[in-house]
């Protein structure tokens, strides 16, 4: 056949090679030979007729697909030279990290789908890369080679990696839980039996960072703040302002068109659960939403729109110092740092669940609209201080004395 034609790589190793519709295979035939011998056909008789199967393999999967009319791809080809009887050729398993691969690639095209049956976000793939990228560095640290045979010695090496490294308890959590992830998603596609990974020691828990929420009275001197000389601030103020008062997350927060208000209710399908949700409309957000006649300022990630917040809460008074603890290395470090510098798109989200909880909003209903499903999860948002807390109690009836009937 005239379209495979067989060379030498690295001066011996005898490869084919045919040009699909799609790209050019080269195909090793796991033969070796010297150039003069390849050239004058002066190999051995076993080579000789290896390399005529080859050529026939190829030519018969050609013609198959020419009678159907449909494409040669370059896949396709060597998986049907790959799963050949005359060839005796086992498909090579993947090392770890070739599955990490797959897995990301699968996550990105729909094979692996999250457990909300929906995609993957590039966003969250960028973060299984970046902890491939950690679990390498592992590898190289310790001086082995990953595989499935992961066990808790193993685990602990991971751990005394991360302490070395000074790593903060958050990417640690990170690490283990995409890892975890990783090691599921192998096991359910039958690349091992290691249920390692379902260990409740296994996946280290995170600690709260964002730990602050901002009052009505802080939120209304951001609002107030005249930023009509900077019109991507003046975007960025009036978007963490909306935020603080619907209480979506950023990637619902994002898709906000003008076809979600309706009348005094603002009506979402929330990306991460698929709930719908209603918010009432506050006042503010009804200002805004004029200002902008519907159309308002959208942020694609989060670090866009902090890139703006720090300047914006400095210039609005945030500047009262907060003592943030957070443990890196294995040790709690904790530091005294003004309010402005902590203020992300996060914060807008806790400030709705704290605001209104202190409001005297039922926790109910208030979680409708966060979507939080547990009270354990939604409490962790709520940010008050012993004073806010007394003055709230107070108004309770225990502290009260009985009006007389």
């Amino acid at each position: 056949m005239g379209g495979v034609r067989f060379y030498l790589i690295n001066k011996k190793n005898i490869a084919a090679s045919y040009y699909c519709d799609d790209s050019r295979l080269v195909y090793s035939t796991g033969k070796t030979c010297t150039p003069e011998d390849l050239k004058s056909k002066t190999y051995s008789k076993s080579i000789r007729l290896h390399l005529d199967r080859i050529e026939q393999l190829i030519s018969h999967f050609v013609d198959g697909k020419n009678k159907i009319g449909v494409p040669v791809l370059k896949s396709e080809l060597k998986d049907y030279l790959d799963s050949n009887l005359y060839l005796k050729r086992e498909k090579k398993a993947n090392t770890f990290f070739e599955d990490y691969e797959q897995m990301m690639e699968d996550m990105r095209n729909g094979k692996i789908l999250h457990h909300t049956d929906k995609r993957y976000s590039e966003r969250s793939i960028k973060h299984y890369k970046s902890i491939k990228y950690n679990l390498t560095e592992f590898e190289t640290w310790a001086g082995i080679k990953l595989s499935y045979a992961w066990d808790k010695k193993l685990h602990g090496r991971l751990m005394e990696y991360c302490v070395e490294m000074n790593y903060a308890k958050n990417t640690v959590y990170g690490i283990t839980k995409d890892l975890s992830g990783f090691l599921r998603h192998m096991q359910e596609a039958g690349k091992h039996n290691n249920s390692i990974y379902k260990e409740q020691w296994f996946a280290v828990r995170g600690e709260e960072t964002d730990q602050i929420a901002l009052s009505d009275k802080e939120i209304e001197q951001i609002y107030k703040l005249d930023l009509t000389k900077d019109r991507f601030a003046d975007n960025a103020r009036d978007c963490f302002v909306l935020a603080c008062y619907v209480g979506l997350r950023i990637n619902d927060l994002r898709n906000l068109r003008r076809g979600n208000f309706r009348d005094d209710v603002i009506e979402v399908i929330t990306q991460k659960t698929g709930e719908k949700v209603l918010i009432p409309m506050h006042w503010i957000v009804r200002e805004i939403w004029n200002k902008y006649n519907g159309d308002i300022p959208r942020f694609k990630t989060p670090e866009a729109l902090k890139y703006h917040l720090e300047d914006i809460c400095k210039d609005a008074g945030l500047t009262d110092s907060v003592l943030i603890g957070k443990t890196k290395g294995g040790v709690m470090d904790r530091k005294h740092i003004p309010k402005y510098r902590l203020v992300s798109a996060h914060t807008a989200r806790r400030s709705f669940a704290t605001n209104g909880y202190l409001a005297g909003i039922p926790i109910p209903d208030l979680m409708k609209i966060t979507g939080h499903r547990s009270i354990d999860s939604f409490m962790r948002y709520i940010r008050i201080t012993k004073e806010e807390n007394a003055r709230r109690l107070a108004l309770h009836p225990f502290f009260n004395k009985p009006i007389p009937d």
